[in-house]
């Protein structure tokens, strides 16, 4: 490399760390004395004591280095997470910056750089897809879950239609848990903290003979809550309770031939997502003078809800070197269970003549998947790769209202899709990227209802309706060297239409699909020995924005959603972030994204206004082109600071990390907003030389910030869902 190779990529380097530099003064200094004086490379990374870690990732569906990648790619390893004592996927928000992750009752809702759904249905899927183990995970209900066993962590910020398919309009988020080694070893551990959570983890691993390995990981983890039920007398609420187990066995049959077989069960009780409060009071109940929440980590409804979930999954993983390429096949099914109980006015009023809801709900979804992908491996300036994937659904609802009525819907899926993806290296440092995957889906439903409690008594109504996409994808990428490339990227998003299983058939309208065409243009660099930098900016065209809205349903008393398209909405933004370790021992990561994201036609959004005397909301219809999408903070930034302290006795670790949001619209009608906060959690621990134990205290929340993690309208109530107040604890692990 010559010297003046090297000034121009500290000097990159230095631009763009201009937004840290002021925050820290001694990368400002650090990066002006790089850019400033010219040197010999081999000399500087002798003066550089501590190097960045080399990062591979498979987000494109390959394992490569991560600068390689021409996408935003965040990732956070196993050690990371640990660190940073990161146990729930709800938590992923504070680590990553530009995605968001609340959960709307038993449904997790991610959302990339502003591109998520409000939409909670069976037979209906997010539009950030999540991929577990490299299989694709249709249930929302499944989307929130504990990190257990956990490799890594890889979210894909863009659309990702060309190489992940359906449901990626916003990105993609791959779980990676870890696979068995031949080498035994173990590790455990219990922790324990305030609202009475524990929390065990138990994973071995080893050899079963020269060709056979096994692992095993079980996991448990209980709270006692932290809201109260104010009625009819205080008692708290929110319980929960999570066992999962996690097995794989690997056999390498040959050395061109491998094969993983998994399996993992789930049983979880959570009604977290159900345990909503009247936000300032605004409550149909006072129209009957019955009690309202007044008060942080209140909630007033007539019922406790309860929510009750089961899983169990299994996959075989089937790797082959082909002379000419590396196969991959994954086969997988999936069942999930849900059954719950919900106040589904969210008020005190227990009467259904004055509007009161109780609300039992039994669901079931079944998968069946299969992709097989082929991927060159023959050296070349070609490189290209070719897939198909088929998945199969069947998802069931039953709702049971007041022990009297009941709809019953289900919802039958069938998704085929192929693709394909050239990379060509015109020259050593120009290379063009271009692909395409071509899907279909087709959505079947049956209705039936209202009736009685049979549940296929009333009207019956059967829909169908197909939806084709092609989504495209085209990178230009330039290398400057080894460590540094810039790239403009252009792609393509879809996010199948669907039907509403809880509405009643005399209402049931389809929704179109959503799409997205997306433009992104981003530089990587780690032109300074001990420094990561990335940033990059994008603009989301968004047509057909999917919606879903609490109405008013044909059914007295029963309260239902509308799920209709919004037309359409633009986003536009940038990101930036930095992995430094400027001292052996001390490693600080940085993340700063900015989204802009409004509606730029909207003519039909249903909106409330509430009531004099905050008795409820009315409903009406209103035009909110220009108005702030929902849930979409404009800027969002994390920190986290980790030091490693070397002893005699062993080490001591501290850990800090900061999360900073703007705030966000949670109503389409732009009146309920989550005001901006910022969050700090903290970890210090200490083990021996040897490290075969670990002692860990911490904190979550330290400043004991007081903020939504949910927030929506309804007709009948303003409802919120407070995240937890500060809350500390201990960890106890142990490696065998």
């Amino acid at each position: 490399m010559k010297p003046r190779t090297y000034i121009y990529r500290s000097a990159l380097a230095a631009v763009l760390m201009g937004g840290a530099a002021a925050a820290s003064p001694d990368a400002a200094i650090a990066v002006a004395v790089a850019s400033d004086v010219a040197v010999d490379p081999s000399q500087a990374a002798a003066s550089t004591p501590v190097a960045i870690e080399e990062i591979l990732v498979t987000a494109q569906r390959r394992s490569e280095r991560l600068i390689d990648v021409p996408a935003t790619v965040a990732v956070l390893s196993a050690q990371t997470l640990a660190a940073a004592n990161v146990t729930n996927s709800m938590q992923l928000t504070q680590m990553t910056p530009g995605l968001q992750m609340t959960q709307q009752g038993t449904f997790a809702e991610p959302q990339i750089r502003g591109v998520g759904t409000p939409i909670v249905a069976l037979g209906n899927s997010t539009n950030i897809s999540i991929y577990l183990d490299g299989v694709y995970q249709m249930s929302q209900s499944g989307n929130n879950f504990d990190l257990s066993a956990i490799d890594n962590i890889q979210v894909l910020e863009g659309p990702q239609g060309t190489l992940y398919g359906r449901n990626a309009t916003g990105g993609a988020i791959l779980v990676n848990t870890k696979n068995p080694t031949f080498d035994p070893s173990g590790d455990i551990s219990l922790s324990y903290g305030s609202f009475g959570e524990r929390r065990g983890e138990l994973y071995v691993t080893g050899g079963l003979g020269e060709k056979v390995a096994a692992n095993l990981a079980i996991y448990g983890k209980a709270d006692d809550g932290y809201l109260t039920n104010i009625y009819p007398t205080p008692h708290p609420v929110g319980a929960n309770d999570t066992e999962s187990v996690r097995g794989k066995i690997l056999y390498e049959a040959t050395p061109d031939l491998k094969f993983l077989l998994s399996a993992d069960y789930t049983n979880r009780s959570d009604p977290m997502g159900n345990d909503s409060g009247a936000v300032d009071g605004n409550s149909r109940a006072k129209k009957y003078g019955l009690p309202v929440n007044t008060e942080d980590y209140q909630i007033a409804l007539s019922y406790d809800p309860w929510v009750k979930y089961k899983s169990t999954g299994t996959t075989l993983t089937t790797d082959y070197e082909l002379p000419f390429a590396h196969m991959t096949s994954h086969t997988a099914f999936r069942r999930t269970l849900t059954a719950y109980h919900s106040d589904g006015d969210y008020t005190t009023i227990s009467l259904p003549s004055e509007g009161g809801v109780n609300l039992f709900v039994h669901a079931s979804e079944r998968q069946i998947s299969q992709e097989v992908q082929l991927t060159s491996t023959h050296a070349g300036p070609l490189q290209w790769m070719v897939g198909g994937e088929y998945n199969n659904e069947l998802s069931k609802y039953l709702s049971n209202l007041n022990r009297k009525q009941s709809v019953t819907a289900n919802t039958f899926t069938t998704n085929w899709s192929g693709f394909a993806e050239l990379t060509y290296n015109i020259t050593d440092k120009l290379s063009v990227i271009g692909g395409a995957r071509y899907s279909a889906e087709k959505k079947e439903m049956t209705t039936w209802g209202p009736g009685t409690l049979d549940p296929y008594d009333g009207a019956r109504i059967d829909a169908q309706k197909t939806w084709p996409s092609t989504t495209p994808r085209g990178v230009i990428k330039y290398k400057f060297d080894d460590l540094t490339n810039v790239y403009v990227s252009y792609s393509k998003g879809f996010k199948s239409g669907g039907f509403n299983p809880s509405a009643p058939p005399s209402v049931q309208v389809p929704f179109n699909p959503e799409k997205i065409t997306a433009f992104e243009v981003g530089v990587k660099t780690r032109a300074i020995h001990n420094l990561r930098l990335e940033a990059s900016a994008f603009h989301y065209d968004y047509n057909d924005v999917q919606v879903q809205t609490s109405v008013t349903s044909p059914i007295p008393g029963e309260p239902t959603t509308n799920t209709y398209n919004a037309a359409q909405a633009r986003l536009y933004g940038g990101e930036f972030s930095a992995d430094w370790t400027p001292v052996e021992h001390l490693n600080l990561d940085a993340g700063l994204s900015y989204t802009h994201g409004r509606y730029t036609s909207f003519p039909t959004a249903t909106v409330t206004t509430p009531t004099p005397g905050l008795k409820g909301n009315i409903t009406s219809i209103k035009n909110i082109s220009g108005n702030h999408m929902l849930k979409v903070p404009a800027l969002t930034a994390n920190l986290s600071a980790r030091y490693r302290q070397v002893m005699n006795s062993g080490f001591i670790e501290y850990t800090a990390n900061a999360y900073y949001n703007s705030g966000w619209y949670g109503d389409l009608g732009n009146r309920l907003r989550q005001p901006a906060y910022a969050e700090v959690n903290t970890q210090i621990s200490w083990s021996p030389a040897n490290e075969r134990f670990k002692i860990a205290f911490w904190v979550k929340n330290l400043t004991n910030t007081v903020y939504d993690i949910w927030l929506t309208d309804t007709p009948t109530t303003d409802r919120n869902i407070l995240a937890q107040p500060r809350s500390f604890g201990g960890t106890i692990s142990a490696k065998f």
